[in-house]
């Protein structure tokens, strides 16, 4: 049956789920729980599934991190964002995009729709970070530096490193962004220059 599924045409349907204020699933929809039976545990099923927390099924610190920033920004400015990622399997490559769409009273609604599939052949499954790669983040405002001391918003920075398409994120660190540094600068008296 998974193999089954794994092989079925693109989904028509995006496949949807809602959080509430406290990142608790209250709705997922057919789809998705389709594509979570062919790809995930049985404790996916619906009935296990709504009420129990998102952060019981995002194992790593990094992805934990970076999806707490997303659900932050998006409650915190009520603006769509948009990110692509993979949702792989060991014989298919699926490029998704997952829509973050706030509510009401801190709910989201998660939207993915398959952007691409394709047969793996030879191709190798996603790569992972080396040990010695870092990813910085702002302290202050959670940009994401994206090479050379170039700077962007996180869904920006996701993007352009193309990070939900590694097996692993690079291990996190912190800094300050050149607009954050500037504005820091700017409530020290005369004559501390840092």
């Amino acid at each position: 049956m998974v193999d089954v599924l794994n092989r079925m045409d693109p989904p028509s349907e995006p496949c949807l789920y809602r959080l509430d204020a406290h990142d608790a699933f209250v709705f997922v929809n057919t789809q998705w729980l389709m594509f979570a039976r062919a790809n995930q545990p049985p404790e996916t099923a619906q009935q296990s599934l709504v009420g129990s927390s998102l952060w019981d099924f995002i194992r790593d610190r990094e992805t934990s991190h970076i999806y707490r920033l997303l659900l932050q920004r998006i409650r915190a400015t009520r603006g769509r964002i948009t990110i692509p990622f993979h949702a792989d399997t060991a014989n298919q490559v699926r490029e998704m995009e997952m829509e973050l769409i706030p509510f009401a009273e801190g709910l989201v609604q998660l939207r993915s729709t398959l952007v691409s599939l394709r047969d793996r052949g030879d191709e190798p499954e996603g790569r992972h970070a080396d040990p010695s790669e870092l990813l910085i983040l702002c302290s202050w405002c959670s940009n994401i530096c994206t090479g050379e001391g170039k700077w962007a918003d996180i869904e920006v920075g996701i993007r352009e490193l193309d990070l939900f398409s590694m097996r692993t994120l690079p291990q996190l660190t912190h800094g300050i962004c050149p607009s954050c540094r500037d504005i820091y600068l700017k409530g020290l008296p005369e004559g501390n220059d840092i």
